[in-house]
Order: C-alpha cells, then structure tokens, then sequence
C-alpha cells in the first residue's frame, strides 16, 4: 500500500515549502585517525574523502535563505579537524552565520590551545565522544592510537572552565566491553567540568561486535544495577544525564526530524538523518539488515533551498513526524517478513525505511 497523505474526503493534508531548516548537521570529511571498534565505519558500502570548496562556498552562500536556522553542527561520521582547510572555513562559517557553532570530536587532536581558539571563531559547544574512565578500557574500544584518557581530559576540562562562551559534552557508547565503568566515566566528568554526558546503546554493524549491545536481548540485572548507580552518581555530582531507552517500543520520535534538521555529507548530498548518510549493516535481535544511503539531492546540483523544500522530502517529514509508518520489532508478521531484512523502503511504500530504526526509539543516540 503506497502513502498517499492527500486523498480523503474528510480532511486534506497541505505541505508549505519554506526555508524552515533550524538545525544543520555538515559533514567536513568522513575520514577518521580512529579505527574504534563499535563505529560502523567498519561495515561502510562507500568511499571515504573530504567536502572541496565549491560545495562549502555554496553551502555558505545559502544560510542567510534560513532564517529559522539556529544551529550548525560540524560532525557527521569522521573527524572534523582532520579537515584540511578546517580553521579557515570555521572562520569563514562564523562570519556567514552568527547562530550556535558545535563541533563533535573523537578528541584525539583537542588541545588546550585549540580549546581557545575555537571558542574565538564562536564554537559554543565541544561534543567529546570518551568511551572509558582510563587508559585500558579507552584503548579496549578505541584502540592503541587513543592513548592516555584522564590526564588529557582533565586538562581541557580546565581550560574549558576558564574560556568564556564554551562548554562541552561527552558522549559515549554503553557496551559490553565498558559497561562497568559508565559510573566512573560520570565522576570523570564531574571533575571535567562537563555539562552533559549522552550514553548510546551500540548500534551492532559486524559479526565481531555481535554481543557487545546490552539491550540485545534485554538488560541484565547487573546492567540495571550499574545504571541505578550512574543516575544516582549524576545527581550528586550535578551532571546532566540522557541514558538510552533499552528495549524497542512502538513510540518513536526522530530528532533529525522532529528538529528540523538535515545532513549535508562530504560530497554534498542532502540526507535526513546519519543512519541514511552512508548506509551500513545493521544487527540485531538476530536479523540482519542493509541499510543503503539515501538522500534527497546532492548540493553540486540543486540549491539546498530547493531540496529542502522538495515534495517526496516534505512528505518523508510529514509521515516521520507522526509516526505514518511500520513498526517492525514488534510487529505480528515480523518472521516471515521479507521487507524487513532490506532497507530500500518500508512494506507500506515509503522511502527511506524507517520501520526497523532504532534512533526513533530512543536507543541509539546522537548529539
């Protein structure tokens, strides 16, 4: 059954094509020093590079369109300031747009020095991903390249309290082979200054980290024990805590949606959402499913104006907003579905398939 939002004879859906964008998430590169165990890099379809002028001048010539638009975050799925031109073109994006400038990070090349320097090129907010309270567990997830953890937090968390006009968050991915230290990571945090710490579920992309997801099939009780401890743990010492959801329920809200936000890749195309920038496996609850990049245009030849506002987008926005589609975990013909193994549209029609998407679930998360 195709989605058809006009066709009724009690009421009619109107889409307003606007410049109504309010967050924009831009990919400079999607290349990474970091080879972490969890990130499903590891089972990417594409090619890997970094986004050329011509498409950051257009980008840049388009925010004033955006009057809605509020903030910019320099993220994506590699690491920003391995960007070749990252300090110029974060100058040039603060002249362009006076909103809020954030930048996420694996932390890796953060120094005190750069702390300060991006606060005077505007970046309001650091979103650092730590993924263990010390050395061991850190490299355990991240690998030997992520070196030494504490000492080097500890010092950007001071220089963090000291420079006006900057804060930082920390995120990090609640796995098998960190969950113990998730308490300990707050009491770092705490003593870091940091304002907010975000903890996701792994999203499992390749049989080697089949396993490693708590949620899958369900908590254990000694996981329910470390979580009592980590909320108790944040409210003594005054650190904002989003924890995940842990098992897949019918309710669903998209954050890229629901935000007004879209992805702008490194080569220019235009997608709803991260899980849909590069495609990749997905495992869980014993399924396997391929997820293939999908966008709505790519800005080397459309204005992002025009793709923003387009009808196939505007109707994807409506039918994610209000839920207009499956919900297969818990749906009654799961195991003998065969559209649920495939990402290329959900059994009613609609494209991109957001029927299996654990981010609108609240388990996987992203800043």
């Amino acid at each position: 059954m195709m989605f058809r939002p006009y066709s009724n004879t009690d009421w009619e859906v109107v889409f307003k094509p606007g410049p109504t964008l309010r967050k924009l998430y831009v990919e400079l590169t999607n290349r990474c020093n970091l080879s972490c165990s969890m990130c499903y890099r590891h089972s990417w379809p594409g090619r890997q590079g970094e986004m050329e002028e011509i498409i950051f001048s257009k980008l840049l010539h388009e925010l004033p369109r955006f009057q809605y638009l509020q903030e910019i975050v320099l993220g994506g799925l590699g690491e920003p300031l391995l960007h070749s031109h990252f300090w110029e073109w974060l100058g040039r994006l603060r002249v362009a747009f006076q909103g809020k400038i954030v930048l996420t990070t694996n932390g890796l090349l953060l120094t005190s020095v750069e702390i300060v320097e991006l606060a005077k090129l505007g970046v309001e907010r650091i979103i650092v991903s730590v993924d263990g309270a010390d050395k061991t567990v850190q490299q355990r997830v991240r690998g030997t390249e992520a070196g030494e953890v504490s000492r080097k937090l500890l010092e950007l968390g001071h220089t963090i309290r000291e420079t006006p006009g900057v804060t930082w968050w920390w995120e990090t991915v609640w796995q098998e082979k960190n969950k113990e230290q998730l308490p300990e990571l707050i009491k770092l945090a705490a003593q870091c200054h940091v304002e907010k710490l975000l903890v996701s579920h792994l999203m499992v992309t390749t049989p080697a980290q089949v396993g490693q997801a708590l949620f899958d099939p369900e908590l254990s009780e000694k996981d329910e024990t470390i979580l009592a401890k980590a909320r108790n743990l944040a409210l003594l010492h005054r650190v904002s805590l989003q924890l995940p959801k842990h098992r897949p329920v019918t309710e669903r809200h998209c954050a890229f949606v629901e935000g007004q936000s879209t992805v702008i890749s490194w080569d220019g195309r235009v997608s709803p959402c991260y899980r849909f920038l590069h495609g990749c496996k997905e495992y869980f609850y014993g399924r396997t499913k391929d997820v293939a990049p999908f966008h709505f245009g790519k800005l080397t030849t459309e204005s992002l104006e025009k793709i923003w506002s387009k009808k196939d987008y505007l109707e994807f926005r409506y039918r994610v907003a209000n839920s207009l589609y499956p919900s297969c975990p818990d749906c009654e013909l799961l195991d003998g579905c065969d559209v649920v193994n495939r990402a290329e549209g959900d059994c009613d029609g609609g494209r991109p398939a957001c029927g299996d998407c654990l981010w609108a679930r609240g388990m996987i998360l992203c800043p």
